[in-house]
């Protein structure tokens, strides 16, 4: 029981996005290589919540 626990603790969720081809396209020419989307967001809402401060 602790180890199905603990595997139902470390699942995420995941949620989907529609975008465009043109902006996943943007996306992909700015992240770094093998950075994965949700990294690359978070570190684009880290820089606009430093700015917005």
């Amino acid at each position: 029981e602790v180890k199905q626990e603990n595997r139902l603790k470390q699942q995420e969720i995941f949620k989907f996005i529609r975008l465009r081809a043109s902006t996943k396209e943007r996306i992909n020419r700015d992240k770094a290589p093998g950075q994965r989307y949700d990294g690359f967001f978070r570190q684009l809402l880290d820089l606009w919540e430093k700015k917005e401060n």
